[in-house]
């Protein structure tokens, strides 16, 4: 058969931030996820939480006009201790999939964050993958945490 074969495919990880000791909030440089992306899988490895109750939120933003406002579209709950997360979010429609969802299915040897439902989020829409950003808020009594988060798209394989 030539050419590609239709459907989807997973692509190799991308290390989106590296935070090395953060005692404050801030929020990652802007990357961009391929047009065709369909879902992606957000890993999160916490290797460092110290401090007077620690707490860490971290937050998958988009922007709909080239980087200058932010909205978040996923968000976890409250993060307090060194742990591997995912986030397993869902970015265009398709007869399964309506709106941007996010799941919380478990497997595999890693914990899944439990989202955050409450505040506003963009939901209920299509997310244009062009300009996004992690932004993690950092709280808590002279809290520390040292962090990766990798990305791993599944993406639209054309004929």
């Amino acid at each position: 058969m030539a050419g590609r074969l239709a459907g989807l495919y997973w692509a190799k990880p991308d290390v989106i931030t590296a935070v090395s000791a953060a005692a404050a909030s801030a929020a990652s440089s802007s990357f961009e996820l391929p047009d065709d992306v369909e879902s992606a899988m957000f890993l999160f490895d916490i290797t460092t939480a110290t401090g007077t109750t620690p707490t860490l939120d971290i937050k998958v933003q988009t922007s709909p006009d080239a980087g200058t406002t932010y909205f978040d579209v996923f968000r976890s709950s409250q993060i307090t201790a060194a742990s591997m997360l995912r986030m397993n979010c869902v970015f265009k429609s398709s007869p399964e999939n309506t709106a941007s969802t996010a799941t919380n299915a478990s497997g595999g040897n890693m914990s899944v964050i439990t989202l955050a439902t409450s505040g506003a989020l963009m939901t209920g829409c299509p997310i244009a993958p062009k300009y996004m950003r992690i932004r993690y808020v950092i709280g808590g009594t002279n809290p520390v945490f040292t962090f990766t988060t990798d990305v791993i798209t599944r993406q639209t394989r054309g004929e």
